[in-house]
């Protein structure tokens, strides 16, 4: 398991979800949006536990809108994408 995923598994537990979830979730299930395992209230406290793990300003996570934070938290792999890229910027700057 790479280092972005054992990142989001650790916030996700952070964030009070079980084993089952968790699994869920880094099985490819959707993380947030119409069929998605968090509600609004566990996607805000997600994202504080992922900007402080991964050092990064939570808006960056949010910056672009709804349809964008859809995107990104659409499951596992989409949010992996983000995080790298995040992650990749950061040592860049």
């Amino acid at each position: 398991m790479s280092d972005v995923y054992m990142m989001i598994r650790q916030c996700l537990e952070k964030t009070g979800l079980g084993p089952m979830r968790v699994g869920e979730v880094l099985g490819g299930t959707p993380i947030f949006g119409e069929a998605g395992l968090l509600n609004s209230l566990e996607l805000v406290h997600f994202i504080t536990s992922l900007s402080e793990a991964a050092e990064i300003d939570p808006y960056d996570l949010m910056k672009d809108g709804d349809e964008a934070l859809r995107r990104t938290f659409r499951d596992i792999h989409h949010l992996s994408t983000a995080l790298t890229g995040l992650l990749g910027q950061a040592v860049e700057a």
